[in-house]
């Protein structure tokens, strides 16, 4: 076993990658991860995932991407270009594209409100209200684009030295927002690769990207990993970011 989280377990069978979700919710984020990659696969610099078929249809399967998970010794020049020029090109996709695949707009957003509705009141600690706050802010926000939103280093994969970014896995927190979300997690490799890639992606894209707001978003995370957990343990309606109809009386 790879990992075993809150959301699913990820399982290694030789060169075979197998996900099993362990909630409805995330089961479909899944079914959308796959339509998303055979939609950015040839738009991408970069390998992503190829699903496989004829396995149960609820799971995630594909074969394992070659290259191994960037470490801060890997934050070169070359691997924030590398970063910059995936994330131009991500980011140029059609959201009209991206939602015909099923991506939903703002789909964490969403999350967050059925977790305030839903939750118990002590269930919502202060930490959680301010991680809340801070990614409602749109102080600084770009129009929206198709985003990874979970591009921490465990979803990059590079080869060689220099390091050179050698494939993206995991879509299944794609969503359409601000940009600025596909930044958040890049300064675990060192504040100056993230400002190699934001000054590399801004002459691409034209773009001008806030740190301080990629900063408020890093500072999200922990709460709103926490809500969907909860959400997650306690919660069958999900799916739709909304809670179930009442029952016919």
């Amino acid at each position: 076993m790879l990992a075993g989280g809150g959301a699913s377990v990820v399982l290694r069978f030789g060169a075979r990658i197998v996900r099993i979700p362990r909630h409805p919710f995330v089961a479909e984020r899944f079914r959308v991860a796959a339509a998303l990659c055979d939609l950015v696969r040839d738009r991408l610099p970069v390998p992503v995932p190829r699903p496989l078929q004829g396995g149960p249809p609820v799971m995630e399967c594909h074969a394992r991407l070659p290259g191994r998970m960037p470490e801060p010794a890997d934050a070169g020049p070359e691997l924030a270009a590398d970063v910059a020029a995936v994330l131009a090109a991500l980011h140029a996709v059609p959201v009209e594209a991206a939602g015909a695949a099923g991506v939903v707009a703002d789909v964490w957003s969403g999350v967050l409100d059925l977790a305030e509705r839903t939750l118990p009141p002590a269930a919502l600690d202060r930490d959680m209200r301010r991680a809340f706050a801070l990614a409602r802010d749109r102080e600084d926000a770009l129009p929206p684009v198709l985003v990874h939103h979970d591009l921490h280093r465990a979803n990059l994969l590079v080869a060689g030295r220099p390091a050179r970014l050698a494939g993206i896995i995991d879509f299944a927190d794609a969503t359409i927002a601000d940009p600025h979300w596909d930044f958040r997690h890049l300064a675990g490799l060192g504040a100056d690769f993230l400002g190699a890639v934001v000054a590399a992606y801004g002459r691409a894209t034209g773009r001008r990207l806030s740190i301080a707001r990629i900063g408020r978003l890093a500072d999200s995370r922990a709460g709103i990993d926490r809500a969907k957990a909860l959400l997650l343990r306690c919660h069958d309606g999900i799916d739709g970011c909304d809670p179930p109809a009442p029952s016919p009386s």
